[in-house]
């Protein structure tokens, strides 16, 4: 549910850009330009720097100050200090002090700003200028001087990413890189696939116990088993396929063992006992394979099975006693192979960024790039407490694809600037961006945040095929954070976001193929790796923490909850009732349009319109010519797409449809028991209505890649039904239904694909 009188709707913003002369492509094309003083600090003379501590400069009432210098190693290495315009003040000059170990001032000197040129990006890098130390007087004192060079510049200068930042002017120096703009790139995601098949020669430890066998695959922290295999041979069969998901630089090794169950007399045996996830077993041998010794897969092809020694498994003291490991005569029959072919899903695959295969073989030709301008921010919620006052040190992260962009963190400030613009290449036009606001818990340590929930503030997702091709969107979009209430779940606004977005098309001809062809690679068709509810489990236990790990090892590194809610991995609050609620509305909305249909059919038969007359002509038409009846209804539903043209949506879909979530009864402990029967009619509900909204969307030009699509093909549809013979029309049609299975694809027909790239409020939900 959400708070009375909450908007959460987007609205239309008009920044100081020229749309009208924005090229696509160009560096801060779609962010307003931040006018910033540059100062670098080049070097001191030789003779100033055993006297000099550190250096501070000055503008106004904002100074930052360079890192101590090290007396091993007394060399000044260049340090730049950005200030913006709006920190300046009133202030003419830039004040540049040096410091001794006493904190004295040794030296100072002044530099007018109105003498400062004016860098453009791209430009040649200004050289700097000596400038003599002065007394408080402004009288040069002869202990040294200063290389220094300052220009004027923006947010797009080359200097700006490595700056001291006065929208950071309370941070130390030392945790300054925190707040500083970095780019994340995701790491290439391959599926393991190990098929287990058989063993040979194992060796029992007691003839008296059941000879039952399983194999147990460990990768990391990954531990997956077959089933028990009853042989009465030490020969046992499995046959079985275990599935990984394993991450580039492939660093680590597949584990197999062959193991029993434990009988009761064994488990009080600790020395053949090893004990794994409270599942203890005894180890007949075991085997380990370095994943780079693993073939990859980057076309679909046959793969053979190998024979592999198994080693026996010893204890850990004996181990360390340094006995060696002893070879068995066992085998084990495996085929692990690293899987390109298909698209490893690391977010839900309806909000998925990325649909291309891990093989850059099959990797598609981009159909387009996609600019992403994050100008700024508006009332945004205090998530804490600086010397008594409430404020947040926010900072965005843009995901698309295999890049992730981090904006700098502006430090207290509840309406943050950051006019900051990114691309990427755009291969799959059905896919989502994703931009997340998060307070910066990094900064201070002295901040009360219990949980996580406190660092998010919210994220916005676009679905670029509901955008215009070569359109300028810029929209203030609503951040909401969902929590868990006593009436179910809570959306509380925590501000704004303003975004520029634009998707620019290579050729027109190129994006209508696309849709033709299948949004997943050919494998995932004909070559099914598992079933949907595999896959999502795939993502969420082995994709998911293996991102996790791969974001915490770089530095700075992205928090584990960040992570986690930019992929859609945290535990969402709604309960599977308010799913169920949710999507029966969602299914009302899309029946709706029967409910008018037959309204105005019903105002025809009363003879209380003008369109009676109509009907009853083409009645009688149809009626001596029925063969073009076919035809006559496509040329309608192209006229209803020509007709919707003028009302088509000029804005992008919300992000969140708050009417969906109404407030119900108490969520109480007593309906619990129903809450399995409410997930499986609540799946199948939103089901039904992702079809039914497709459906509306085709008439609706939410998609107009795929509504222009439609029309064409209805065109083209009526006129070979108005041209060519009813039976030999018939005579395909039948034949063509009823073909051999041999001679049916596997892959999704073009109505298909067109069909599944169509957006759904399933979107829009929480």
């Amino acid at each position: 549910m959400a708070p009375f009188g909450e908007d959460f709707s987007i609205r239309e913003i008009k920044p100081n850009i020229r749309r009208s002369r924005v090229p696509p492509g160009q560096k801060l094309s779609l962010v307003e330009h931040m006018p910033y003083l540059y100062v670098k600090l080049c070097s001191v003379s030789s003779n100033l720097l055993p006297d000099v501590s550190y250096i501070q400069v000055r503008v106004g009432d904002y100074q930052g100050q360079t890192r101590p210098f090290d007396m091993s190693n007394p060399m000044l290495k260049s340090q730049i200090f950005a200030f913006n315009k709006e920190h300046r003040q009133s202030s003419r000059t830039v004040e540049i002090l040096v410091k001794d170990m006493m904190d004295l001032t040794t030296g100072q000197f002044s530099i007018f700003i109105a003498h400062v040129p004016t860098r453009r990006p791209g430009d040649s890098p200004l050289a700097p200028k000596a400038y003599s130390l002065e007394d408080e007087n402004g009288v040069t004192n002869g202990k040294g001087e200063v290389m220094v060079s300052a220009w004027m510049g923006n947010q797009g200068d080359e200097a700006f990413l490595e700056a001291w930042n006065s929208d950071a002017a309370s941070v130390s120096i030392d945790h300054m890189h925190f707040t500083r703009a970095h780019m994340y790139t995701k790491p290439r995601l391959w599926y393991l696939r190990v098929k287990v098949m058989e063993a040979q020669d194992l060796v029992p430890v007691n003839d008296k116990r059941p000879q039952e066998f399983f194999v147990r695959a460990t990768l990391g922290g990954v531990k997956l088993k077959t089933q028990i295999s009853a042989s009465e041979t030490m020969n046992p069969k499995w046959s079985e396929e275990l599935i990984f998901v394993a991450a580039e630089p492939f660093q680590e090794s597949l584990i197999l063992t062959v193991e029993q169950p434990l009988t009761l007399e064994e488990n009080n045996n600790t020395a053949l006992v090893v004990h794994k996830d409270h599942d203890p077993a005894l180890v007949l041998g075991f085997c380990e394979i370095p994943l780079k010794e693993i073939d990859k897969i980057l076309q679909p092809q046959f793969v053979s099975e190998k024979w592999v020694n198994l080693e026996r498994w010893f204890d850990a003291k004996i181990e360390l006693a340094g006995e060696e490991k002893l070879t068995l005569t066992s085998k084990i029959c495996v085929s692990a192979y690293l899987d390109g072919t298909y698209h490893v899903f690391d977010e839900p695959a309806k909000l998925s960024s990325d649909l291309t295969a891990t093989s850059p073989k099959l990797k598609p030709g981009a159909v387009g790039v996609l600019e992403v301008g994050i100008l700024k921010a508006e009332r945004l919620a205090p998530m804490k407490k600086r010397n008594g006052i409430e404020t947040a040190d926010a900072f965005c992260l843009a995901k698309y694809g295999g890049r992730w962009h981090k904006t700098r963190t502006v430090v207290g400030n509840l309406a943050p600037k950051w006019n900051e613009q990114y691309q990427w290449e755009v291969y799959e036009p059905s896919t989502v961006l994703t931009v997340g606001v998060f307070d910066n818990c990094e900064l201070s340590a002295a901040d009360d945040l219990p949980s996580w929930e406190n660092s998010v503030m919210g994220k916005v997702r676009i679905r670029l095929s509901t955008l215009e091709r070569n359109q300028i969107y810029a929209y203030a979009y609503p951040l909401v954070r969902s929590c868990a209430g006593p009436k179910g779940v809570i959306m509380k606004k925590m501000g704004e976001l303003h975004l520029f977005v634009r998707f620019t098309c290579y050729n027109n001809l190129d994006l209508l193929l696309r849709y033709t062809e299948p949004p997943l690679p050919t494998s995932s068709y004909y070559r099914p790796i598992c079933g949907d509810d595999q896959i999502d489990t795939l993502r969420s236990t082995q994709a998911v923490g293996l991102l996790r790990s791969w974001f915490r090892g770089s530095y700075p590194p992205l928090a584990e909850e960040v992570v986690e809610y930019m992929l859609d991995a945290h535990k969402t609050p709604v309960s599977s009732r308010q799913c169920l609620r949710a999507n029966f509305k969602r299914v009302h909305e899309s029946l709706s349009c029967f409910l008018r249909l037959w309204s105005w059919f019903d105002d025809i038969r009363q003879w209380n319109t003008w369109e009676s007359y109509i009907a009853l002509f083409l009645l009688l038409y149809v009626t001596f010519h029925p063969v073009v009846a076919l035809s006559y209804l496509f040329q309608y539903l192209a006229f209803i797409c020509l007709k919707n043209y003028r009302k088509r949506p000029r804005h992008p879909a919300p992000c969140l449809d708050a009417k969906l979530y109404s407030i119900e009864e108490d969520e109480t402990a007593s309906v619990t028991r129903y809450d399995d029967d409410a997930q499986s009619i609540a799946g199948k509900l939103g089901d039904l209505a992702d079809q039914l909204e497709r459906v509306h969307c085709l008439f609706s030009w939410r998609d107009p890649t795929a509504t222009f699509l439609f029309m064409v093909l209805c065109v083209i549809a009526a006129a070979v039904l108005l041209y060519t013979p009813f039976r030999l029309l018939f005579f395909a049609a039948g034949f063509y239904l009823m073909r051999p299975p041999r001679f049916r694809p596997r892959r999704p027909s073009m109505p298909q694909n067109i069909l599944c790239r169509l957006p759904t409020k399933e979107d829009r939900m929480i």
